[in-house]
């Protein structure tokens, strides 16, 4: 967020369950100039994805941030101080999403296959529909790795 407490401008919340093998192609030095560049990551911590590009954002000296569940609350255990996510005063995980999903300037949401309908990547894009959030889906099964970054940088 910026000082207004509106979003950053240039954010985008990752979500998937396979990230990691496909943000090196995105990121490292293959963006067009012209390509507007990221101000910030926005995750909710979670394993796979949510992890990946708050990993990925320290290492590259991007800023990151966003909501986490009271308790830092993730599915395998308390998540690591050293990631700068603030912590709701509850533990739900829908209102984490939600929050993170207000907070971004668009979610790009990344799966092997169809979003299963209970699963935490189909909420993350209803809630993206119902705040009229911009969002973008790339299934991998699809599209290898080059056109899924070619897709995204479009």
């Amino acid at each position: 967020m910026n000082t207004a407490g509106k979003p950053a401008r240039n954010s985008i919340r990752c979500r998937s369950d396979h990230c990691a093998a496909f943000r090196p192609q995105i990121w490292q030095g293959t963006m067009k100039p012209s390509t507007p560049q990221l101000s910030k990551i926005i995750s909710g911590g979670q394993t796979g994805a949510d992890r990946a590009a708050l990993d990925f954002a320290m290492a590259h000296n991007i800023p990151h941030g966003g909501w986490i569940p009271k308790g830092r609350r993730t599915e395998d255990g308390p998540l690591d101080n050293k990631y700068r996510l603030r912590e709701l005063p509850d533990t739900s995980y829908a209102k984490r999403t939600e929050r993170n999903v207000l907070d971004s300037d668009g979610t790009l949401i990344i799966s092997h296959g169809r979003l299963k309908p209970s699963g935490g990547s189909a909420l993350t894009r209803r809630l993206a529909k119902d705040h009229n959030r911009p969002w973008f889906h790339v299934d991998m099964d699809e599209l290898s790795i080059r056109e899924a970054a070619n897709k995204i940088r479009q």
